[in-house]
């Protein structure tokens, strides 16, 4: 394959990252409820535009130079995982605060069950995972958990808040 097209799938995927990064600061500081949940899903696609093409670079020959985890090591890996944590877990307030909205008066209530439901299923969830792990492989895993997010299609279910409520 000719550098030309090497270097011009490259730029589309350094595109795609960037703007898929763009999009999750914007979801971060949205204005509405609905605006973040907007821009989160287009720095989903994104980003999983960017995913998806950068191995289709590695299997040219030309890999990323910037593999972040892979490459940080076990001690700067941990360090990064855990910042990826956090980063993650910063969408929880949005959450119990549309929570909050469906069920007013009972923020205490809310706060308590959403943690409480949300680290149980996490508990739950990372021993089937992990029982799954052990009778299949952990790449199988991965390709599982590549389609958990779909969950979130589920979505659709969610009371409309009145008019009046917005």
């Amino acid at each position: 394959m000719s550098d030309a097209m090497v270097t011009l799938i490259s730029s589309y995927a350094d595109n795609k990252d960037a703007l898929g990064r763009r999009y999750g600061e914007w979801a971060v500081s949205a204005p509405t409820v609905e605006a973040a949940v907007a821009a989160a899903a287009m720095a989903q696609d994104e980003l999983g535009h960017a995913r998806a093409t950068y191995p289709v670079l590695a299997k040219l020959g030309h890999p990323r130079a910037e593999d972040g985890l892979r490459q940080a090591g076990l001690y700067a890996g941990a360090a990064l995982t855990v910042v990826i944590g956090l980063v993650l877990s910063s969408t929880t307030s949005t959450i119990i605060v549309f929570a909050q909205e469906l069920v007013p008066h009972r923020f205490g209530m809310i706060s308590g069950v959403f943690f409480g439901v949300a680290f149980g299923i996490g508990g739950l969830g990372a021993a089937v995972l992990g029982k799954l792990a052990d009778h299949t492989s952990i790449e199988f895993v991965y390709q599982v958990c590549a389609y958990l997010p779909a969950i979130g299609l589920l979505a659709v279910f969610l009371p409309k808040l009145p008019r009046h409520a917005r």
